[in-house]
């Protein structure tokens, strides 16, 4: 009778232990899973991370044009700003062009900042000097349309 016993102690050990593994494999799973989703956001996230933005102003618009076509790096669509004078790019942006800005179509999807921007260049016709602006830039890739430049995303009519 107590071999019985124990030969069915036995058998019922037999049959916990993968019990155990799949509970183990599960955890490591499950731990790789942790380690693994942040891994890939901050992945995702990293051409952001390194982004800055900054006001540049008042500044004043010598050009101002819609890339009609693909060409020398452009995507049609584009909005370019030429600085009348130039600007100095603020400390922390790696834009490299103090002269243009250049925004992608998918930035100003509806023209909103480029309406703004001809408004305050082209009224009043008789004024002398064009109107100021201020504009906060970035060197965001995501963002950035043509390389060296930086891009617009907001634009204040002083």
């Amino acid at each position: 009778m107590k071999t019985q016993i124990t030969k069915q102690h036995t058998d019922a050990m037999a049959v916990q232990q993968p019990t155990t593994f799949h509970k183990h494999d599960r955890m490591k799973r499950r731990n790789m899973w942790k380690f693994l989703v942040p891994t890939v956001m901050a992945l995702a996230f990293s051409c952001n991370a390194f982004a800055a933005e900054a006001y540049i102003g008042p500044v004043k618009i010598e050009r101002l044009g819609i890339i009609a076509t693909a060409t020398q790096g452009h995507i049609a669509g584009n909005m370019e700003i030429k600085i009348l004078g130039g600007f100095v790019i603020p400390p922390g942006l790696q834009c490299t062009d103090s002269y243009y800005i250049t925004t992608r179509k998918t930035t100003d999807p509806d023209r909103a900042m480029f309406y703004l921007l001809l408004k305050g260049k082209t009224t009043p016709p008789t004024a002398a000097e064009p109107e100021t602006f201020q504009m906060l830039i970035t060197d965001n890739p995501a963002l950035t349309a043509f390389p060296g430049r930086c891009s617009l995303e907001y634009v204040d009519l002083i």
